[in-house]
């Protein structure tokens, strides 16, 4: 069974490794400072999901807190992106409350901008409850929402105003980026975009859905102007080079660290790549215990 899992573990990483920007702060600095000189602004994020205990919420505050510090310092062009649970809110909220303004004070000190990502576990409105407060510490805030939080009524929608930084991110389905999401899903999201735009929000869109993308780089460019597309580290560089020629406002998401199987099996917007990585796991009892793979393995 080890040698089983062992080899499962060397398949997945094989599979998705682009998609990674490797497992330590040094691995995602040579990425971020590559993209850079390519002409890419990024956004970076930590990928540790399983926060149970204090000590680990503290971990991954203070390894924010120092990767804010040296992109600082090296003065790259990125974003960093974090999800509470992360800093211990599904642990102990008063000392996630602490850690959350420390990440804050760093950002603020070395001018980044930071976002809080979606997480399915804790309810959006919940979210925005916390992002509000930290808007109130430190303006250069935005927050992630799912297309489905952004319907006509909704609690969510009613929450944002003009004043928002938004970014916009389906979690993946059954169908792959060639496919194309179903056309109802497509133009519900088209049309939430369309509504965040027209309040003056400022936008950022993370998929790599082409047929979406497509219809973005075609439109006017007053639409375009107040949008920006996030695009997943290792997206289909041909793809990536039509779009460049559109000159959409672009970035890349940078995802690095050990705890990568939720990424993976969450997040990733590849489908086809996802879907590859999915039936691996979901042949190994083991799947939970994948996390720590080097780079070299």
């Amino acid at each position: 069974m080890a040698d089983k899992s062992n080899l499962i573990k060397r398949i997945i990483f094989r599979l998705v490794r682009k998609r990674i920007a490797g497992s330590t702060s040094d691995s995602v600095i040579k990425r971020l400072r590559e993209l850079n000189e390519s002409g890419f602004h990024t956004t970076a994020t930590l990928l540790n999901d399983h926060v149970t205990d204090p000590a680990k919420a503290r971990y991954n505050t203070n390894a924010y807190i120092q990767f804010i510090k040296q992109t600082a310092r090296l003065r790259l062009n990125t974003d960093v992106s974090f999800r509470v649970s992360q800093l211990g809110y599904d642990v102990d909220s008063r000392a996630a409350s602490s850690n959350i303004n420390q990440v804050l004070a760093a950002a603020k000190e070395g001018g980044l901008r930071l976002w809080i990502e979606d997480e399915p576990q804790i309810a959006a409105e919940e979210r925005i409850v916390l992002y509000r407060d930290a808007k109130r510490r430190y303006p250069n805030i935005g927050i992630e929402v799912r297309p489905e939080h952004l319907s006509n009524g909704s609690a969510v929608n009613s929450m944002l105003t003009g004043k928002d930084m938004v970014k916009v991110r389906r979690y993946p389905k059954v169908h792959t980026e060639e496919e194309g999401a179903p056309k109802g899903e497509a133009k519900s999201y088209s049309d939430c975009i369309t509504r965040l735009l027209k309040s003056k929000a400022k936008v950022t869109v993370l998929d790599g859905d082409a047929s979406l993308l497509g219809r973005i780089a075609s439109a006017n460019k007053d639409y375009r102007r107040d949008l920006i597309v996030e695009l997943p580290l290792g997206y289909n560089n041909s793809k990536m080079q039509k779009l460049i020629k559109s000159k959409l406002n672009m970035s890349v998401y940078v995802p690095y660290g050990k705890d990568w199987v939720p990424y993976i099996t969450e997040r990733l917007i590849d489908g086809k790549t996802r879907k590859l990585a999915v039936a691996f796991l979901n042949r190994d009892n083991g799947a939970e215990n994948y996390g720590g793979i080097r780079e070299d393995e």
